[in-house]
């Protein structure tokens, strides 16, 4: 038992430690400290901050008004304002839907010409072999054009791409609603958590962009759910398996989403009852089973002679390592460290040379210096409400015309130089800082349970993720609904304590 209230003191406020900083950094230290990406708005980050944060008083002011007059007794409320905002989700991204180039258009052109079977020349002959992480979304996306070809549909096969990340867009808001429902009991708390996902997920033109991240949204908060609803034991097995599945599907797409798995692998080890010891035997062995069937059929899924994959052109880990360590963009991208693992013939070569690299810049820094760049790369991470929106390679490629009324109107609110989008980044920039403000709410939580265990281990180990390799905010964009639920939390416990503090005074009075 002391081992456990030991590990749960750690957690707590390792996790708390952490959020504190990170806000504090956020609000006070952009005006200070010169980052890569900087947002020319976070200037603001104070006033944005407090007019958010008024906005919230005022809702919770008029709150028991407003739940008195409208009252949901059921969740398919839920479902039909899900599906009224998948509609004008659609019709927003046909307005502004445009082609982009970096990695997304490698990955579409490799994938449409896949889709056409015969006579295949890549483009990008090289691409798959530095980095064989984008296959399976390539395979996935090549699969939707061919079958679109199949039907009919093939000229409007990308924005059927668009249509598919929508709908995993809407359904991660819905699996946001029901992770808050399951936890808390408390239906105005998932409404409250959903109204987050509106004004920082649904309202992000991230969506729009054919790559990991939007197809990846879906799969952390799925992973979550899968492990709250365990404890009903109809389809336990079957639910694990999902769990499994999601998982490593889920790590093919994008890396970074096994931390939540792993956390809830580990957490479910250290906080196993005595008499639950062939439960857990039952869980390991049934996610090990998975991984290993999901790997094989992955692995034939995306297998294509055609690609020519050679592995000695991988590009490893370690020079994602390397390249979050550089100075001349705080961690961020750059080309010459791209360039530099390009030069090397083999594989061995390219990973002696990054983790030289590496011992050099970690020696040069020392470690006020690593500090400091550990700062730098911390805000060009956690302080962009937009997640890096437009700032990859020549982000507005292609660019349609369109006829469509409203197009000219949604546009200048998305695009980088459009007349509305200083007000699209204050209400994204402004929901983020209050979603980190109200994680430090967490600190009244006196009880901790597996469930809200879970989420503090993910976060603390997508932040050491992070810290460690390039830095980029657009690598949080899968967490958000994760950040969404225990903020919705910290909102709770913030609440329900000044509720306590209030009626303290009266009874003193």
């Amino acid at each position: 038992m002391k081992l456990r209230e030991s590990i749960d003191f750690l957690l707590k406020y390792t996790f708390l430690l952490l959020t504190i900083l990170i806000f504090l950094l956020c609000l006070f230290g952009v005006n200070y400290i010169n980052y890569a990406y900087k947002l020319d708005i976070s200037r603001n980050n104070v006033i944005i901050f407090v007019l958010t944060l008024l906005c919230l008083i005022i809702i919770f002011i008029i709150k028991k008004t407003l739940f008195k007059k409208i009252k949901v007794k059921n969740n398919r409320c839920i479902f039909i304002v899900a599906f009224i905002l998948f509609l004008c989700q659609i019709v927003l991204i046909y307005c502004y839907y445009f082609e982009t180039d970096w990695d997304v258009l490698r990955i579409i052109d490799t994938a449409y010409r896949l889709a056409e079977k015969d006579n295949v020349v890549l483009k990008f002959p090289n691409y798959f072999s530095h980095y064989p992480n984008n296959i399976f979304i390539m395979m996935l996306f090549s699969k939707i054009i061919a079958l679109s070809n199949i039907v009919g549909v093939g000229k409007y096969s990308y924005f059927i791409i668009l249509v598919v990340q929508s709908v995993l867009n809407n359904l991660t808001g819905i699996l946001i609603y029901f992770v808050l429902r399951k936890i808390s009991q408390k239906q105005y708390l998932a409404w409250t958590g959903y109204i987050f996902y509106i004004l920082l997920i649904w309202i992000s033109p991230w969506v729009s962009i054919p790559y990991s991240d939007s197809i990846g949204l879906i799969f952390p908060i799925s992973i979550l759910y899968l492990y709250l609803v365990l404890d009903c034991k109809k389809f336990f097995i079957l639910k694990i398996i999902g769990i499994g599945v999601l998982s490593t599907i889920g790590y093919f797409v994008k890396p970074q989403i096994i931390i939540i798995s792993i956390a809830l692998i580990i957490i479910t080890i250290l906080y196993i009852k005595k008499d639950n010891y062939k439960v857990g035997i039952i869980v390991i062995f049934t996610l090990s089973l998975t991984f290993i069937v999901c790997i094989t059929w992955i692995n034939i899924f995306q297998k294509d002679n055609r690609l020519s994959i050679n592995k000695e052109y991988e590009i490893t880990y370690t020079h994602f390592i390397k390249m979050g360590l550089n100075n001349n963009t705080n961690g961020g991208y750059w080309h010459n460290d791209v360039e530099d693992s390009f030069s090397k013939a083999t594989k061995m070569e390219r990973q002696e040379e990054n983790l030289n690299e590496i011992k050099l810049r970690v020696r040069n820094y020392g470690l006020l210096g690593l500090l400091k760049h550990q700062i730098k790369k911390t805000l060009t991470i956690y302080n962009d409400g937009t997640f890096g929106w437009g700032l990859e390679g020549r982000f507005y490629y292609k660019i349609k015309e369109s006829d469509f009324k409203m197009a000219d109107h949604v546009r200048n609110f998305y695009y980088g130089d459009g007349e509305y989008y200083h007000i699209f980044k204050y209400i994204t920039q402004g929901t983020w800082l209050l979603i980190l403000f109200l994680l430090i709410g967490n600190i009244f939580e006196r009880n901790l349970t597996n469930k809200i265990r879970v989420i503090y281990l993910a976060l603390i180990g997508l932040f050491l993720f992070e810290s460690i390799f390039e830095a980029r905010s657009r690598y949080l964009y899968i967490y958000i609904p994760i950040f969404i639920v225990i903020a919705t939390f910290g909102l709770e416990n913030m609440y329900r304590k000044i509720l306590s503090f209030s009626e303290k005074n009266k009874i003193d009075k």
